[in-house]
């Protein structure tokens, strides 16, 4: 075991002024690493895998070997919890138009009624622009985004029709 390990072990398994210490020496670098890797590619989303990490390094430290370098396990678990991140996102993303509505029909049942299209159709114009297109292209258009600006849209815009049609089935 070098020093360098030794010092990191200890800081993983002293107190948590000494993992600020730790957080401190290697977070620059982290991010550093994340960005060229580009899996993450909205800064707001940099942060929260970020935080994620470091948690995830804090409450699995004794997993660490100190045989090993500190910063390739700290990377190792960057990159597994920024996959997970992106498909997580990924999930939340594609979500069916039909969970927009409360109590959708069942596909058995047949496609949905002609007044909820319409009342659907009215609630996404009135978003804005730009989330009226994304929402346009990814669920009408069969459109898929890798872009990080257009998922942040997509769940703005999701979370805003979910507000506008909730309760809708109780009117049609």
């Amino acid at each position: 075991m070098t020093a360098i390990n030794q010092f990191e072990y200890n800081l993983l398994h002293g107190s948590s002024d000494d993992f600020e210490r730790l957080h401190h020496n290697y977070n620059k670098m982290l991010v550093a690493f994340l960005g060229t890797l580009k899996i993450i590619k909205v800064s707001s989303d940099m942060s929260e895998v970020l935080q994620m990490t470091w948690i995830r390094v804090y409450l699995k430290r004794d997993l660490f070997n100190p045989e090993f370098l500190f910063r390739n396990w700290l990377y190792k678990v960057a990159v597994r919890v920024a996959i997970n991140f992106q498909r997580q996102e990924k999930r939340q993303l594609y979500g069916s138009c039909e969970e927009f509505v409360q109590d959708a029909p069942e596909p058995s049942e047949g496609v949905l009624t002609r007044e909820l299209q319409e009342v659907v159709q009215r609630a996404i114009a009135q978003l804005p622009d730009d989330e009226r297109e994304v929402v346009n292209s990814i669920y009408f258009q069969g459109s898929e985004t890798t872009n990080g600006q257009h998922r942040a849209t997509v769940r703005r815009a999701r979370r805003k029709l979910q507000k506008l049609l909730k309760g809708v089935n109780n009117e049609c």
